[in-house]
């Protein structure tokens, strides 16, 4: 089996995935996923495709306006990766929906746009110790964190809260798709899939390790030391 563009001798430590957000991100980052030997990919979003959807998301077309963006992914998906289950989930993940939703999967990614989802899913992943990839864009730049993940360095009860404590810039911790690039979004969604993969195969991650991406590049903040 390839993975990664190496063979892996062993099967994939962690094989079931929930996506929350199928935006501008989550688009970048499931085009990707079919290189990932994934046995379960579930999608959550509860919006429908839009006409300014378009330029930036490239799952949908035209004709699938009006369509959830969740169906017309999953469409994609399951022609992409036969060998996958892909189940969705019409709805925006909540406080009564989302401890379900995580428990039946090895790793969350959380490419929502609001930073009160966000807190959630940090702390619905920190109860159930389930590894966290999140990812967000803001305008010219983004960034991805990875959290909870019990195997990797660092503290993994480290929350979203503790990582952003006194870190300056409006706007750093949430997403605004209506001056993004094109290069910013794909180069996020590549990092996260490249995050998922590592914990998949167990390579080393490190938790709380912010990663920043501005001026076409990225620069690495290691995590925050305890008081």
């Amino acid at each position: 089996m390839y993975f990664g563009g190496m063979r892996a001798s062993t099967a994939p430590l962690r094989s079931s995935l929930l996506v929350l957000g199928v935006g501008g991100l989550g688009n970048a980052l499931l085009e990707r996923c079919a290189r990932l030997p994934l046995r379960l990919l579930t999608l959550v979003d509860g919006d429908r495709v839009e006409p300014h959807n378009l330029e930036r998301q490239p799952l949908f077309a035209p004709v699938d306006l009006g369509r959830p963006k969740v169906a017309v992914a999953a469409a994609w998906l399951r022609q992409a990766m036969p060998g996958t289950v892909i189940d969705v989930v019409d709805a925006f993940a909540d406080a009564a929906s989302l401890p379900e939703l995580v428990k039946e999967h090895s790793i969350v990614v959380d490419c929502t746009d609001d930073v009160h989802a966000r807190a959630l899913i940090d702390q619905v992943c920190a109860e159930r110790s389930i590894p966290l990839v999140s990812g967000a864009v803001h305008v010219r730049e983004g960034q991805v964190l990875l959290l909870h993940a019990h195997d990797g360095a660092g503290d993994p009860s480290m929350t979203r809260e503790q990582v952003f404590s006194g870190r300056p810039g409006p706007g750093q911790d949430e997403c605004d798709m209506r001056n993004v690039p094109l290069e910013v979004l794909e180069a996020v969604g590549a990092r996260l899939q490249q995050r998922v993969g590592d914990l998949m195969a167990g390579r080393p991650v490190e938790n709380g390790a912010l990663e920043l991406y501005a001026g076409g590049r990225w620069t690495r903040y290691a995590p925050p030391t305890p008081n």
